[in-house]
């Protein structure tokens, strides 16, 4: 067995196209990290981490042995890569993550603890065995789904393992989480899809999607959950699985048979609601009934003005119909502008209608008169021809 280094210091960088080689086991209780492309850590044997090794940026891991991780350990950005000739074991409590584009490539990979991986080719292994929680994206609920292709021999999921996808949609890759394997699959323990709260989406019952697509597979799961924290806790959704020959298939059932009906408390909500709109209609009915009144006091004021003037009842109601309830104002009365405008009009015509059945009545009378005249005149003529005649007769006479 060879020698064994210990670092315990806060933080080693490797950086600037550096390197550094360690000859012999390497222990890390502090922070170790790459950083920038060229820039690589290689340890000959085998390397424990039970602190924080990180790589982004293109920065390279190398290790000829083994890797057993009981910390952290993250691999972030393109070109990024955690070598191991050997078996990486990422052991129970321990975290791996695999985000943008970084890689991890392994012998073996025996997964207890957590591993998030977000999209890409994020694993290359020969034997792929998930014990332990193994994320399909990032554990952050996000609404930009992703598709992992794992780039593995075998891969078994344990009795043990939980299998998470997040759903904030129903279109693959863009808003529903996938997971593609290009070997042989041992299907076993819990999938769980999770709903991202933040999506506002809700599953529809009867709804069928895939999640894992395969070479082929064999077993089942032994649960399938709907992880749905935005939903009533009444509302039953549960998913079945179809174990096709390349993948699995979900299909939806959705219930509210358990919700309770309205509480009393929602009731009275209800109730006050439909008060307050009552309240509001009668505010805006109010203005409209007191205009009614008062236009029927003002109708009912010039039918009277009308009939003491001696018009007709016809003539009233045609006039009427030129009234625009519209434009009445509340606060009219008869010694305001528009009444008198009004009235003034309705005097000029009244006026004039006067007129005409006054030169109609003087008409008559002068007609009557000359009747009168010429009857008259008709007696006397007739009258002295008649006392004519009588003085003939007596001239005869004599």
């Amino acid at each position: 067995m060879g020698m064994l280094i210990t670092i315990k210091t806060d933080k080693i960088t490797v950086a600037s196209q550096g390197s550094m080689n360690v000859q012999q086991n390497l222990k890390n209780k502090g922070k170790v990290e790459t950083k920038g492309t060229n820039t690589a850590l290689h340890v000959s044997q085998t390397f424990t981490n039970e602190g924080t090794v990180s790589s982004d940026s293109g920065g390279k891991i190398g290790v000829d042995s083994n890797f057993v991780n009981n910390g952290a350990v993250n691999l972030d950005g393109g070109a990024t890569k955690l070598d191991v000739k050997g078996t990486f074991e990422n052991r129970e409590g321990a975290v791996t993550s695999i985000t943008g584009g970084g890689e991890l490539e392994a012998v073996g990979i025996q997964q207890d603890g957590e591993m998030n991986v977000d999209d890409g080719n994020g694993i290359k292994t020969t034997l792929l065995r998930i014990n332990g929680l193994f994320v399909v994206g990032s554990d952050s609920f996000s609404t930009s789904a992703s598709t992992l292709t794992v780039r593995a021999s075998t891969l078994i999921f344990e009795s043990s393992a939980l299998i998470k996808l997040d759903m904030a949609g129903e279109e693959p890759g863009v808003t529903l989480d996938q997971l593609v394997i290009e070997g042989s699959t041992v299907l076993n323990g819990n999938l769980i899809i999770n709903i991202v709260p933040s999506s506002g989406y809700r599953l529809k019952d009867g709804l069928s999607f895939d999640v894992i697509s395969f070479l082929n597979a064999t077993g089942s799961f032994l649960s399938i959950t709907i992880n749905d924290t935005s939903a009533p806790d009444c509302l039953q959704q549960t998913a079945e699985a179809t174990y096709n020959e390349d993948r699995v298939t979900l299909t939806v059932s959705v219930s509210d048979d358990s919700c309770p009906e309205p509480s009393s408390a929602d009731q009275q909500k209800e109730s006050k609601s439909k008060n307050s709109n009552s309240n509001r209609n009668a505010a805006i009915a109010a203005p409209i009934v007191i205009g009614s009144v008062v236009i029927g006091a003002l109708l009912v004021g010039l039918l009277y003005y009308r009939r003491k003037n001696g018009q007709k009842k016809g003539q009233v109601e045609v006039e009427l119909n030129d009234i625009d309830v519209v434009d009445v104002d509340l606060k009219k009365t008869e010694s305001s502008p528009n009444y008198q405008n009004n009235a003034n009009s309705k005097n000029e015509e009244e006026t004039s209608e006067e007129e005409d059945d006054s030169t109609e009545s003087s008409g008559s009378e002068d007609s009557s008169q000359n009747s009168e005249s010429n009857d008259s005149k008709s007696g006397s003529t007739q009258g002295e021809d008649q006392t004519s005649e009588d003085s003939e007769d007596d001239s005869d006479s004599d």
